[in-house]
């Protein structure tokens, strides 16, 4: 696919793709809003992303879309309200499903926990150092990057982890989505590191 030339039909007007950013629900306080700190014990659970599921299902269905490609990003709490709007079918006009960033869920461990509609297509990505996505990134093994080889050679650690971790992210190999990278691709992009560089 030529995604360059994508790019420049849409920079030169291509009326064929439209970006919605959708923010209906009540997102928990990051953690550099020292002015919502209250927010954090409510914020913490995944009561906000129900509530936030059922609030996507309707903008989307609202929407009347026929024959267009749609695909569906979550980033960080976001991704569990994607996920738990798309379980059981709950978006049907979604051809793909994309977690960015995920902290993953407490109630899915794997895709097949979504039961996603037929034909939907899970993807998922998890920038280097992004501790959203993974308490210790590249160190733990089986959290967010995938089983490290050497550490995973010491047992140990290893079983440490999974007492820890009470769920999989959905970058973890067993989850069995489709890991996408976010290497920079292009004169004008850049490595995304960190948990908020994925748009950039």
């Amino acid at each position: 696919r030529d995604m360059l030339g994508d790019a420049e039909q849409i920079r030169n007007g291509d009326n064929r793709t439209a970006v919605i950013a959708w923010l209906g629900y009540d997102s928990p306080a990051g953690t550099g809003d020292i002015s919502r700190l209250y927010d954090f014990p409510t914020g913490a659970g995944e009561g906000r992303a129900a509530q936030g599921a059922v609030s996507l299902r309707e903008f989307l269905g609202g929407l009347a879309l026929q024959d267009q490609h749609v695909s569906i990003l979550g980033h960080s709490y976001g991704s569990i309200v994607t996920m738990r709007a798309a379980e059981s079918g709950g978006l049907p006009t979604a051809d793909n499903i994309v977690t960015l960033g995920s902290p993953g869920s407490e109630i899915y461990n794997s895709v097949s926990d979504l039961k996603l509609q037929s034909g939907q297509r899970f993807y998922t990505m998890a920038a280097d150092q992004d501790i959203v996505a993974g308490a210790f990134g590249d160190v733990v093994p089986g959290h967010a990057r995938g089983p490290h080889p050497a550490l995973w050679s010491l047992g140990p650690p290893g079983l440490l982890a999974d007492a820890m971790l009470t769920s999989r992210t959905p970058t973890d190999p067993g989850f069995g989505g489709e890991r996408l990278e976010t290497d920079a691709w292009g004169r004008a992009s850049r490595d995304s590191t960190g948990h908020s560089a994925y748009y950039a």
